[in-house]
């Protein structure tokens, strides 16, 4: 975070200027050199917790740089997973027919929500009814709103 290492360096310059005061300066009564020195060590914890804390965002942004490739892995591996199960689909749909799986024709048709428990019917019996009609079998993805 660049407002946190600009803090960091401006707790440096204050300590500097008040170790240069409380050395350079005779004039100083033992009240005001305990006051500096009592500031400097408030700034050295507000500095020291500031490293902490600039080491633990660091450690965070690490994190979360990871966690997008794991994300973008696991966002891979369920493409590859439908994909998958879409040919052993279309796969078992060949053998019930008896064809090759090559001559199979596949079609996506957009499916809003609010019509999805029409499509189904009770216990999916209006996709039966025209798989069984059409010799077509029908795919409902759960994430989008696709039929197939």
């Amino acid at each position: 975070d660049r407002g946190s290492k600009d803090e960091y360096g401006r707790i440096d310059s204050k300590l500097e200027a008040l170790e240069h005061k409380r050395t350079t300066d005779g004039s100083l009564s033992l009240k005001q050199e305990k006051e500096i020195l009592y500031n400097m060590e408030k700034l050295k914890a507000r500095k020291k917790g500031l490293a902490v804390y600039l080491e633990q965002l660091s450690v965070l942004k690490e994190q979360e740089k990871e966690r997008d490739q794991i994300w973008d892995k696991v966002k891979f591996h369920d493409q590859i997973d439908a994909e998958l199960s879409t040919a052993i689909h279309k796969l078992e749909l060949a053998r019930k027919l008896g064809v090759k799986a090559v001559d199979l024709m596949e079609d996506t048709v957009p499916v809003p929500e609010e019509h999805r428990p029409r499509l189904y019917g009770k216990q999916r019996s209006n996709i039966k009814a025209v798989e069984e009609k059409f010799g077509v079998s029908i795919l409902l993805e759960r994430r989008g709103e696709v039929a197939r």
